[in-house]
């Protein structure tokens, strides 16, 4: 409990009106794990609403404009309850672009208004492989996080492809680390996580080839 502070959590959910789901990204929990970590603090949660198939949440005074508020209260629980990530939202929502910051937090606040758990899934690698390397960096806390997911990901694909690894310089294999051929920093945030981590963009090099190329002295 330490990890949760009472503050904090009251202002996250009774004056912010974040979804728990949200929440619990921030603190890398699951939605249950915060409405439990809230009733042990002495927080009184909120009652959630009941979603009504009369309502249209564009009748709220919201715009309706948007294509998060097009849609009946029925037909958004039902998108929101049948996706993982905010790319498949947005494709059910009629989105043809990756979603601003700003539509999510649209969505976020729909979702928090009706009860809906809004449940994003970019740990396993399916999912994070589709999503793009501008979201990745946006949804993550920091940078390091975003950098290390992709690391994981290319040592994953590569170590499937490469059972048995080994320095494509010098033939080392008792330690072969991942290194990638067009810099991650060179990938346009509209990348891909499958078009930066894919198997032709991956080398297996020992460390001291790994840091020489790194810092320009090894070329490929």
């Amino acid at each position: 409990m330490e990890k949760y502070n009472k503050k904090d959590l009251e202002v996250l959910i009774l004056e912010q009106n974040k979804t728990y789901s949200y929440i619990g990204t921030l603190y890398g929990v699951s939605a249950n794990a915060i409405k439990k970590a809230a009733k042990k603090l002495g927080i009184v949660l909120p009652k959630r609403r009941v979603v009504s198939r009369k309502e249209n949440f564009s009748h709220k005074g919201f715009k309706k404009t948007s294509l998060v508020n097009r849609i009946s209260d029925e037909e958004f629980s039902n998108i929101i309850k049948s996706s993982k990530t905010w790319i498949e939202i947005g494709k059910k929502l009629g989105y043809k672009n990756e979603l601003s910051s700003n539509v999510k937090t649209s969505i976020e606040t729909r979702c928090s208004m009706l009860g809906v758990e809004l449940i994003i899934d970019n740990g396993s690698k399916d999912n994070m492989l589709e999503i793009t390397k501008g979201e990745l960096f946006r949804d993550r806390k920091n940078w390091q996080s975003a950098r290390s997911a992709i690391q994981k990901i290319a040592r994953d694909v590569f170590n499937e492809a490469n059972p048995h690894p080994k320095c494509a310089i010098c033939g080392y294999s008792n330690h072969v680390e991942v290194a990638h051929i067009k810099a991650v920093n060179e990938f346009d945030d509209s990348a891909t996580i499958r078009e930066i981590d894919s198997i032709t963009n991956l080398i297996g090099l020992c460390p001291n080839h790994h840091w020489e190329y790194d810092n320009g002295i090894l070329e490929l």
